[in-house]
């Protein structure tokens, strides 16, 4: 079973995609976003994790969490919203987006130094309708972004506009 709680963004090129791949990072990084220390690392969840998508006319970031044997879904998706609430409250260290997009900055680094990598970042821009500069400017412009822009920006978007998905265990009837 888990739960996934998704909002929707507007497309690549868009504020929506800076603000939100800033606060995906803040709130999962593999290591200190809020999800990592708060849900993940003190075992709360099962698993949980987030997952942004950008499209040329929309996007969407989903919250997923799978729940422990003792938990339920509604459990989960509480937990998964607290996070949202730290981030909109600005609950989290403002290192923690410098090292987010320091992250960011040595995957792109790692990719640009294979062919296949390379290939596969001018694809991308190509099928997004991006410049290959706004493409290098990019993180470039999450540095530009404060922590009291972010947290504006949270408590903007984040509200009970969401979709929530519940995957069951059971016969499909």
């Amino acid at each position: 079973e888990s739960v996934e709680v998704a909002y929707r963004t507007n497309g690549v090129g868009s504020r929506d995609q800076k603000f939100i791949t800033l606060a995906d990072m803040v709130m999962m990084n593999g290591k200190a976003g809020l999800i990592d220390l708060n849900l993940n690392q003190k075992q709360l969840v099962q698993q949980a994790y987030t997952n942004p998508q950008f499209l040329n006319d929309y996007g969407y970031i989903g919250l997923h969490g799978i729940p422990k044997a003792d938990q339920t879904l509604d459990e989960v998706k509480d937990l998964l919203l607290g996070e949202i609430e730290k981030l909109k409250s600005g609950e989290f260290d403002e290192w923690l987006m410098e090292a987010t997009i320091n992250d960011l900055k040595l995957g792109e680094t790692k990719q640009y130094e294979s062919a296949t990598g390379l290939a596969g970042m001018y694809f991308s821009a190509f099928i997004h309708r991006e410049g290959w500069n706004e493409r290098l400017q990019f993180l470039e412009d999450l540095r530009k972004i404060t922590k009291e822009e972010l947290v504006a920006f949270a408590n903007e978007f984040f509200k009970d506009n969401y979709v929530l998905v519940y995957k069951r265990k059971g016969e499909d009837k």
